[in-house]
C-alpha cells in the first residue's frame, strides 16, 4: 500500500530551558517539533501507530552528506492521521553513521559542517544562506521529495544570542558610532593557543581617544602622540642630557649640575716603576682595589761560585777515565772527569775488572754443566768460604720468581694514627685514639688563636668577665663557660643530672626533657654513624629516610605486635573517637583486618571485617541490616561507588548476608543498583529479587543481532536497519510455505524442562524444511529450537500475497458485477417483468 505525507507548520524552535541558577546557564534545546498528516493513496487519513525515521541532509536534494538520523519506532496517529514528533528526542544512530553532530553545528553556515566519512563521501561546507533538507521515512518507505527546513522568521533577526544583546558585540560594519570593549581585547594566534591582549587601565579620570597613524611606519619607528591623542610614527633620535652627577670618596665631582668634572683622589703612592732585575715589587691594595703603598725588596740568594775548585762561568763533564786506584773525580780547566780504574797489578781496591783478569780469576762461582739450584734457594758462602744453596728464612722469604716477602709483624693492615715499632723498625701494633691521652699528649689544651685565653680551675674562681671569646673550664662542676664580653655563658655541662643536658646512662632533671632545635633546622638520631630517624623543621618524621614528604614516612618493613585480644592498632580521624582503620587479633570487635591467612608469604592476602555488637571483651551477634563490611570509592569528598555486605537475617552457625552494589549517577548519592541475596537470587534494578536473576527494566542482548527486551510495556525490538543489509529480496512463495506449517497445541514430555505443561506452537522439523534460518540445533542436547520472531517476515509476505490475491478477486468481482449490471439492464429492457427487474 503506497503512502504519502502532507505536512503543515512543520518547524518551530523550542524556547530556552533553564538548567542552572543564572543567566549564563541558558542553552537552546537540541530538538524541534515536526508535525504532519499521513494519508493513504486514496487520500484517507491513516490511523494506528507508525515507525518514522528522520534524516537531515545538505540542500539540493542530492542526499550526498547525512548530517543527522534518528528513529521513532512507535508514533501514534490520531483519527485525522495527524502526528507530532520532537526531532532530537528519538533513537539516534551512532556517530559512525551520521557524524554525531549537535544541532548547533548541523545548522551552522559559512563553516565546514562535516568532513568526509561514512554517508558523506565529500564532506559538506555550508555556504551563507544554506538551508537543510529533512527526509522522512514511514514504516521503511522514504517519502519524496525531501522537506526544506527554513528558519523561523523571528530567528532571522534575533534580539539576543545566548542572553546577549546586539550592544554586547563588536560590529564589523559600523562606521560612525564607536564600539566599546570593556577591560581588554585579546587577539589569538592561528592555533588559538596563545594571544596578545590589549588592556585598559583599571580606572581612568576621564575618557580619551587615540587615533592610529595612516600607515605602518618604518623599521625602528616608535609611536608618538601630539598631546591630543593623534598617534604618528617617529624615528627615535640618540643622545640625551645628564642633569646631575654625584660621587663618594675616592670619587670627587665638580660642577655636578652643569658640566661634571669627575676626579679620582690620590691614594698616597708616588708615581714610579717598582721592581728590577735584582728587586721585586711589594704592593699593598685596599678594599676598593686601589694601590695604597709600593716598595721593593732585594732578591735573596746567589749564583754558583765554585764547582770542585773550578770557578769558571762555564763548567763541563769530560769522558770517563780509568786512572787511579779508586773511582774519583778529577777537575782541570773547568772540565770534570770521572775515573773508574780497572783491576791490575797496581793494586786497585775498587773499580772495574777486565775480561782478561775475570777469565783468569780463580775461586769464582760458576755453574758446572748439569748442576742445579733448588727452587727458591740462593747461593751463600758458608763457613768454609764455599758457595752453598740455602733457602731464605727469618724475617723474609724468597719465591722462585724473585718475589721477596716480609714476614707479618702482628699488626692488621690499615691506617693508624698511633703505632708501635719494634727494634727492627717494624710496626707491630696500631690504634686510632679518640682522646689526647691516647696520643700521650699531656698539654691537653693549647691556644691556637681561636680564643683570646683558655683557663681551668674551680667554678667559683672564674676571672671577671670582660675578655670576649675567653674560655674557662670549671674542673669541679664540669662546666665550660665562654666570656661574651660582659658575663660568662655556660656552653656545656657534663655533670650527671644537669638541668639542660642529656648524658649517657640516664638523666634526672626534675622537669620535662626537651631535645631539639631552636631554629629552622632538622633533628636527626643516628646509629653506626648513619641517620636512623629524621625530624624536619616542618614536623615531618622520617624513619629510614632523611627527606620525609608526609607527617610520618617509614622506608622499610615494620611490625606491630598486639599481645592479647584487648589491644589493637588504630588510625582515627582528626576529630571524634570513631576509628577509620583498626586491626585486632583473632577475636573481638574490629573495623578491619588485613593479613595473610598464614605465615606462609605465598598465601593470598585476606581483608577481614569482623563486625560484632557488644564490647571488645564481650562481643555479640550483629542484627539484621547491620553493615558488616563496606568497600567505598570516592574522589576527594565526592562519593562514587560502594559495595556493602549487610546482615540479612538472624545469625546461627553463619551470618546470612546480602551484598548491595551502589553507584552514583553524578547528581545524587550512590544508590543500590544490584543486590545479591543470601539465597542466591540476584536483582538488577530491584532490591527484592524473586528469581535467580531478576531484572527490573529493559534487557539488551547482542549477538548476530541486537535486541532490547522490554519491561512489560515497551515490547521487544531488534536491529533491522536497511543500511546494515545487502542482497535484499522478497521471500518467495511465503504463502505456500506458511500453508505447510501447522499451528498445534501440545503437552511437554519428560525430556523437556517443563514436563506436563500444556502449550501451543509449531513443529521445529516442519519449520526447518520451509525456513531453515528460523531453526537452530541446541549444541548440548541436540534438540531443535525455533526463533519465532524470524517467522514474522514470511508471515508478512504471506499476508501480502493473500492480499494481492484478494485484490485480484475483488477486481474480478467488480468486473462480474459490472457485467451482471449491464446484463440485467439489457434483460430488463427486453422484459421489464422479469423477476430480477423488481
Amino acid at each position: 500500500m503506497d503512502m504519502k505525507a502532507k505536512t503543515y507548520s512543520l518547524m518551530a524552535l523550542l524556547a530556552l530551558v533553564l538548567t542552572g541558577g543564572n543567566v549564563w546557564s541558558l542553552n537552546l534545546s537540541q530538538n524541534f517539533n515536526f508535525d504532519g498528516v499521513l494519508v493513504d493513496n486514496l487520500g484517507a487519513p491513516m490511523t494506528g501507530t507508525v515507525s518514522l525515521t528522520f534524516q537531515i541532509y545538505e540542500p539540493g536534494g542530492l542526499d550526498n552528506c547525512l548530517l543527522f538520523e534518528e528513529n521513532h519506532p512507535s508514533v501514534a496517529l490520531d483519527a485525522g492521521g495527524h502526528f507530532s514528533v520532537r526531532i532530537g528526542s528519538g533513537t539516534r544512530v551512532g556517530a559512525g553513521v551520521d557524524g554525531g553532530l549537535e544541532f548547533k553545528k548541523i545548522f551552522q553556515n559559512e563553516v565546514a559542517v562535516r568532513g568526509s566519512g561514512t554517508n558523506c563521501t565529500l564532506g559538506y561546507t555550508a555556504a551563507s544562506g544554506d538551508g537543510r533538507e529533512l527526509k522522512v521515512t514511514v514504516n521503511g518507505t522514504p517519502l519524496s521529495p525531501n522537506y526544506a527546513l527554513s528558519p523561523v522568521p523571528s530567528a532571522i533577526v534575533a534580539e539576543t544570542l545566548q542572553g546577549l544583546t546586539p550592544l554586547d558585540f563588536v560590529s564589523r560594519t559600523e562606521t560612525s558610532n564607536p564600539q566599546t570593549v570593556r577591560s581588554s581585547i585579546k587577539f589569538m594566534d592561528s592555533s588559538n593557543a596563545n594571544g596578545v591582549a590589549i588592556n585598559a587601565p583599571s580606572s581612568l579620570g576621564s575618557s580619551y581617544t587615540l587615533t592610529l597613524p595612516i600607515n605602518g611606519g618604518s623599521s625602528g619607528d616608535v609611536l608618538s602622540t601630539n598631546g591630543a591623542g593623534a598617534l604618528s610614527w617617529v624615528s627615535p633620535s640618540g643622545g640625551g642630557s645628564v642633569t646631575n652627577v654625584t660621587g663618594t670618596a675616592p670619587i670627587t665631582v665638580a660642577t655636578g649640575t652643569t658640566t661634571p668634572v669627575i676626579s679620582l683622589d690620590d691614594s698616597g703612592v708616588s708615581a714610579n716603576t717598582y721592581g728590577s732585575a735584582t728587586e721585586v715589587p711589594v704592593i699593598a691594595i685596599d678594599a676598593k682595589g686601589r694601590i695604597t703603598s709600593a716598595t721593593t725588596a732585594a732578591i735573596s740568594g746567589s749564583g754558583l761560585s765554585s764547582l770542585n775548585g773550578q770557578t769558571g762561568g762555564t763548567q763541563s763533564f769530560g769522558a770517563p777515565g780509568t786512572s787511579g786506584t779508586t773511582p774519583a773525580w778529577s777537575s782541570s780547566s773547568n772540565v770534570h772527569t770521572l775515573n773508574i780504574p780497572m783491576a791490575s797489578a797496581a793494586g786497585v781496591t775498587a773499580g772495574l775488572l777486565s775480561k782478561i783478569d775475570y777469565d783468569s780469576f780463580s775461586g769464582k762461582l760458576s755453574a758446572v754443566a748439569g748442576s742445579s739450584l733448588t727452587s727458591a734457594n740462593i747461593w751463600v758462602g758458608n763457613v768454609s768460604n764455599q758457595a752453598a744453596a740455602v733457602a731464605m728464612s727469618g724475617d723474609a722469604t724468597l719465591a722462585n720468581d724473585g718475589t721477596l716477602t716480609l714476614a707479618t709483624s702482628g699488626a692488621t693492615a690499615g691506617t693508624y694514627k698511633s703505632v708501635t715499632v719494634d727494634a727492627k723498625g717494624r710496626v707491630t701494633a696500631g690504634t686510632n685514639p679518640t682522646t689526647l691521652s691516647g696520643y700521650g699528649i699531656t698539654d691537653a689544651v693549647q691556644n691556637l688563636s681561636g680564643v683570646t685565653t683558655m683557663a681551668a680551675g674551680a667554678d667559683a674562681s672564674k676571672p671577671t668577665a670582660g675578655s670576649s671569646g675567653a674560655v674557662y673550664l670549671a674542673t669541679d662542676t664540669q662546666k665550660i663557660y665562654r666570656d661574651n664580653g660582659a658575663t660568662w655563658d655556660e656552653i656545656a655541662n657534663v655533670s650527671a643530672g644537669g638541668s639542660g643536658d642529656i648524658v649517657n646512662g640516664g638523666n634526672t632533671t626534675g622537669s620535662t626533657v626537651v631535645i631539639g632545635t631552636n631554629d629552622a633546622q632538622s633533628l636527626q638520631l643516628e646509629t653506626d654513624n648513619s641517620p636512623a630517624m629524621t625530624i624536619l623543621s616542618g614536623g615531618n618524621v622520617g624513619i629510614g629516610t632523611s627527606a620525609p614528604v608526609s607527617t610520618l614516612q617509614v622506608n622499610g618493613g615494620g611490625t606491630f605486635n598486639m599481645p592479647n585480644d584487648s589491644q589493637y592498632f588504630e588510625i582515627k580521624r582528626p576529630t571524634g573517637t570513631s576509628p577509620v582503620f583498626r586491626t585486632s587479633v583473632d577475636s573481638g570487635i574490629a573495623i578491619a583486618q588485613i593479613a595473610s591467612a598464614s605465615s606462609n608469604p605465598t598465601d593470598a592476602v585476606t581483608i577481614i571485617a569482623n563486625r560484632s555488637r557488644g564490647t571488645v571483651s564481650a562481643p555479640t551477634n550483629p542484627e539484621t541490616n547491620d553493615v558488616l563490611f563496606s568497600l567505598s570509592a570516592k574522589s576527594g569528598s565526592l562519593p562514587a561507588a560502594k559495595i556493602n555486605f549487610v546482615t540479612d537475617g538472624t545469625p546461627t552457625t553463619t551470618v546470612p548476608t546480602r551484598m548491595e552494589f551502589q553507584v552514583a549517577d553524578g547528581s545524587s548519592a550512590p544508590m543500590t543498583k544490584m543486590t545479591l541475596l543470601a539465597n542466591g537470587n540476584l536483582g538488577i534494578g530491584t532490591a527484592s529479587p524473586s528469581e535467580k536473576l531478576h531484572i527490573w527494566g529493559n534487557l539488551r542482548v547482542q549477538g548476530t543481532t541486537d535486541c532490547i527486551l522490554g519491561n512489560g510495556s515497551g515490547g521487544t525490538n531488534c536491529t533491522s536497519d536497511r543500511r546494515l543489509k545487502t542482497n535484499i529480496s522478497p521471500i518467495a512463495s511465503s504463502l505456500e510455505k506458511i500453508s505447510k506449517l501447522n499451528g498445534v497445541e501440545f503437552d511437554w514430555n519428560e525430556k523437556s524442562i517443563s514436563p506436563g505443561r500444556h502449550d501451543i506452537g509449531v513443529i521445529a522439523q516442519e519449520v526447518q524444511e520451509q525456513f531453515p534460518t528460523a531453526v537452530k540445533e541446541d549444541i548440548d542436547s541436540g534438540f531443535l529450537r525455533v526463533d519465532y520472531a524470524v517467522l514474522v517476515a514470511p508471515l508478512i509476505e504471506a499476508v501480502k500475497e493473500l492480499a494481492s490475491w484478494l485484490s485480484e478477486h475483488d477486481e474480478r468481482l467488480e468486473a462480474l458485477e459490472a457485467e451482471n449490471a449491464m446484463l440485467k439492464g439489457y434483460l430488463c429492457e427486453k422484459d421489464p417483468n422479469a423477476p430480477m427487474c423488481d
